[in-house]
């Protein structure tokens, strides 16, 4: 498969957004609202299936990169456009991410620093540069090796912070806590 020539349905497209529009016009008004995409490492390994997209890391990273960076490029533009069909209703946007386990990162810190996090940081750049004024990261398990690339890219709070992964709050507080909020733990 040749990333270049993936098709994906229309960012704009008003089906996508129908329900999400509701639900913000619906409860904005009381809580604080995000609008969600999915992240570099876990929508890319639905094209491929989780344990063929693990293989592909270690067989070609150079194409994964660019499936990475292909994916992304569509799903930025999905977040932009609910940040503009929501912005001044939405609080900011969710990326969701499961891209670790209870023992620590899918793919090595290494990995996913050469072929993830280019992706996420443009992606929370663009979100902000689109009136997010938050930008958090949701994965489960032990996001420990990964926090501080995630801080770097300016994500702003992490979820849901499992302390039966090792995901020490304390520690994350003590060394981030002026710059990342902690949802969860």
């Amino acid at each position: 498969m040749d990333p270049d020539s993936l098709v994906f349905e229309s960012p704009s497209l008003d089906s996508r957004y129908e329900e999400s529009d509701a639900a913000v016009k619906k409860y904005s008004d009381r809580y604080a609202t995000f609008a969600k995409t999915g992240g570099p490492f876990k929508r890319p390994s639905w094209l491929r299936g989780y344990a063929q997209f693990l293989i592909d890391f270690a067989d070609d990273p150079e194409w994964v990169r660019a499936l990475v960076e292909r994916v992304m490029d569509h799903l930025t533009a999905v977040g932009v456009e609910q940040l503009r069909r929501n912005g001044p209703s939405l609080a900011g946007i969710q990326i969701n991410d499961d891209c670790c386990s209870l023992k620590g990162p899918m793919i090595s810190p290494r990995a996913f620093e050469k072929i993830c996090l280019p992706s996420l940081k443009g992606m929370v750049r663009a979100y902000k540069e689109a009136g997010a004024s938050k930008v958090y990261m949701h994965s489960d398990g032990n996001v420990m090796p990964l926090v501080e690339m995630w801080v770097d890219a300016g994500i702003d709070a992490i979820n849901p912070c499992e302390p039966r992964a090792g995901v020490d709050v304390f520690a994350l507080q003590k060394q981030h806590g002026e710059k990342l909020a902690f949802i969860g733990a």
